[in-house]
């Protein structure tokens, strides 16, 4: 059985080429309220899909290396995925790798 890797969208805001915010976005997904929070609290939001696996991932501060070293001791975290990067509209970066390395691409990436 092959199983079909998940997508994610990685957008950094920015006002006045100053970041102010970050997220990663299963994509496709378009409306995240009614999901279920994840009990983790070491990101401002943390959603969830009906089968507990991440959905949505979003804070207003940079990852700090002990909150993606917590991370990294949840399954959650270990998923391989594939991520992409867009500005303005362009595809910038295409990887794959667990949610922990899309919390360190943001954290060397994030200009804030």
């Amino acid at each position: 059985m092959v199983v079909k890797m998940r997508k994610f969208n990685i957008n950094i805001d920015y006002h006045k080429n100053i970041a102010f915010d970050w997220e990663i976005r299963l994509k496709g997904l378009n409306n995240y309220n009614d999901m279920k929070q994840f009990d983790h609290n070491f990101f401002a939001v943390l959603k969830a899909t009906t089968d507990k696996k991440i959905a949505y991932v979003f804070d207003i501060f940079i990852p700090k290396d002990k909150d993606i070293n917590e991370a990294k001791t949840h399954k959650e975290f270990s998923e391989i995925c594939e991520f992409i990067h867009t500005v303005d509209g362009k595809e910038q970066t295409n990887f794959q790798g667990s949610f922990c390395d899309a919390l360190k691409y943001i954290q060397k990436h994030f200009k804030g």
